[in-house]
């Protein structure tokens, strides 16, 4: 009945993606389908028969257990740090209690196992150093989960006509000039107008947004992203800048404002947003919520340095914006393990 289950999950996921591309829920279906699957080779009766299936088992998990603390340590920092950060902007208190809570509950969670064995080892303690292995588990897949959309958004290519073409913002650097991030994405923008240009022989509405984001600096980001693109051949008639964006939820909130004031309908109208491709999966959640589904993105390249770090911390803001959720999912897995370790101590007991 598992195998079953599993099996029709992934064919749905495989429906899904078919239908809508550029979607974020097909891949928490496969990988659910994937958790079921592996649920159902463990609990199959004839697990035993298959070494080379119990070799990559037994393989995972000591790779799961050597991972746990880093991993551990790395969210929990990170999040303690975006929450900081956040509240520096923001100012909201329950926001960063919160955030601060699970990033201390998940340093926690790795140190006190360890604790337990290094000062008072024995057989009784050993166990409970699987304990983080069912937090980890759970924020692994999510992981994944970020990996996976993120590569398929980036190689996906929407060349259908459009009628904008959102460059999102970034800050910029200390001295006021645009960052490498910033950049990249004004070049993409610039190569995929040039596209649709050709394609369509029509060149889109390109609106360049975010606000003034430094204080001794006399200019916006949106300002300073015209100034390049007209620098670099882009007609300034077909620039619109939206000069109020703090962020990448208010990017699409101010510019699905902006866009209907012009008169459009944000249900019929085709638009494309460019950002740096490991900043797609959070983009595609923010214009989600302001209600742009059918909205494509384009990924700009980045360097592999820049790409490594803003992925875990994209990974991060990821996991913050659902911090809630998380949290709750933390204490219920704790339980878990708790449970499991529990039952197993007392089998091997008796």
């Amino acid at each position: 009945m598992l195998y079953l289950i599993s099996f029709a999950l992934f064919v749905m996921g495989v429906f899904i993606f078919v239908l809508a591309p550029q979607n974020l829920i097909d891949n928490f279906i496969m990988i659910a389908g994937a958790v079921i699957l592996f649920i159902a080779i463990l609990l199959d009766p004839n697990f035993g028969e298959y070494t080379v299936i119990q070799q990559l088992f037994m393989t995972g998990s000591r790779v799961a257990l050597f991972l746990a603390p880093l991993i551990m340590i790395i969210l929990g920092v990170g999040m303690i740090s975006f929450a900081i950060r956040l509240y520096r902007i923001e100012n909201n208190r329950l926001q960063l209690m919160i955030g601060c809570m699970l990033g201390i509950l998940l340093i926690a969670l790795l140190a006190v196992p360890y604790y337990l064995l290094a000062f008072f080892p024995g057989t009784a303690y050993e166990d409970w150093i699987t304990l983080p292995s069912f937090v980890m588990a759970y924020f692994v897949l999510l992981f994944i989960n970020y990996l996976l959309v993120t590569l398929r958004l980036s190689l996906l290519e929407d060349e259908a006509k459009k009628e904008f073409v959102i460059v999102l913002g970034a800050q910029l650097n200390a001295d006021g000039k645009l960052n490498r991030d910033l950049t990249s994405r004004l070049d993409m923008a610039l190569r995929y107008v040039e596209r649709q240009q050709y394609l369509h022989r029509k060149m889109p509405t390109v609106i360049v947004t975010g606000a003034q984001t430094i204080e001794h600096i006399a200019s916006s980001e949106a300002k300073q992203m015209a100034e390049y693109l007209i620098a670099h051949g882009l007609d300034k008639n077909h620039i619109i800048l939206e000069e109020e964006a703090q962020n990448t939820h208010d990017n699409f909130r101010y510019t699905k404002a902006l866009i209907q004031a012009k008169g459009y309908i944000m249900e019929t109208t085709p638009a494309a947003f460019v950002t740096n491709n490991y900043h797609l999966y959070r983009s595609h959640l923010y214009a989600n919520m302001e209600g742009w589904y059918h909205i494509a993105g384009i990924g700009a390249k980045t360097p592999f340095l820049d790409h490594l770090f803003g992925v875990f911390r994209e990974y991060i803001a990821i996991l913050f914006m659902h911090r809630k959720l998380h949290f709750l999912m933390t204490i219920l897995l704790i339980a878990v393990g708790i449970i499991h370790v529990i039952y197993f101590s007392q089998t091997a007991l008796s």
